[in-house]
């Protein structure tokens, strides 16, 4: 399948643009979400991952949380619907960038994504889609 981008914009959704995907490899999405998240947007958002992987069929998807600015408990909640959403659709979500304020307010009100991978940043969340699809990085320059 060929490189896909779908980025969903202001004047598609009405608000401010709150998401970005894009296909890393065969089979796996990035999808980095950013701004302030209310549980509208995270609705709008599920439902646009949903008509995404019925339309890609991936199995891996890379959550990135870490433009998000302001993320109330309603959203935080509907995060853990999205990651059951996608494992019920036979995709496997990694969360990773979660800020610590993020994280803290989360801890908070007593959400956890706790039965789901959470990773540190994109970089370690690449570096598990590597492992998970059995392949990996290596330099091809000469020394």
């Amino acid at each position: 399948m060929a490189l896909q981008k779908v980025a969903i914009s202001k004047s598609t959704l009405g608000l401010e643009a709150p998401m970005v995907v894009s296909e890393l490899i065969a089979g796996t999405v990035y999808s980095g979400f950013f701004g302030v998240l209310d549980s509208n947007r995270m609705s709008i958002i599920t439902e646009k991952m949903l008509i995404l992987n019925d339309a890609m069929s991936f199995q891996t998807c890379i959550i990135d949380l870490s433009n998000v600015n302001i993320l109330d408990s309603d959203a935080a909640k509907h995060l853990i619907v999205l990651g059951n959403t996608l494992i019920l659709s036979g995709v496997k979500p990694l969360f990773c960038g979660i800020r610590s304020n993020i994280a803290q307010a989360m801890a908070s009100a007593g959400i956890t994504l706790s039965h789901f991978e959470v990773l540190k940043n994109v970089k370690t969340a690449i570096e598990r889609v590597l492992e998970l699809s059995d392949l990996k990085l290596i330099s091809t320059k000469k020394n």
